[in-house]
């Protein structure tokens, strides 16, 4: 077994979506076991002087959806660009990965499944 990553992410985040099955890939061909590591973002953006997404000045905004179409298609997937859910609170759904993560369950599969739910399905 090769080297362990720990993999942070939020699942409302459009970018862990987009990068969630590249990160899977690469660890896969490199030998390397992914750890799920979900996190609350609004403690990063306080620690870091980020900005949530509302709170960001709209050209900002604009060019999110500019770079979100860029890498749906570099990635050839679905994405909802306005989900009818966000922002939501993933409390529930990372706490639910870390769960499944610890007792080595599907953790990465729940993560897509709610990716997809977010992103793609609007639920």
């Amino acid at each position: 077994m090769g080297e362990t990553i720990d993999y942070f992410y939020s699942h409302v985040s459009p970018w862990a979506y987009l990068g969630h099955n590249v990160v899977r890939m690469v660890a896969e061909k490199h030998g390397a076991v992914l750890r799920a590591r979900p996190v609350d973002l609004s403690g990063v953006f306080d620690a870091s002087g980020g900005l949530p997404l509302g709170k960001r000045h709209p050209a900002r905004q604009a060019y999110r959806f500019i770079e979100l179409q860029r890498w749906r298609d570099k990635r050839g997937v679905p994405l909802s660009f306005e989900p009818k859910f966000f922002p939501t609170k993933p409390g529930l759904a990372d706490r639910s990965a870390i769960a499944l993560a610890q007792a080595e369950g599907p953790a990465w599969e729940f993560s897509a499944a709610m990716f997809k739910a977010i992103w793609v399905d609007d639920l």
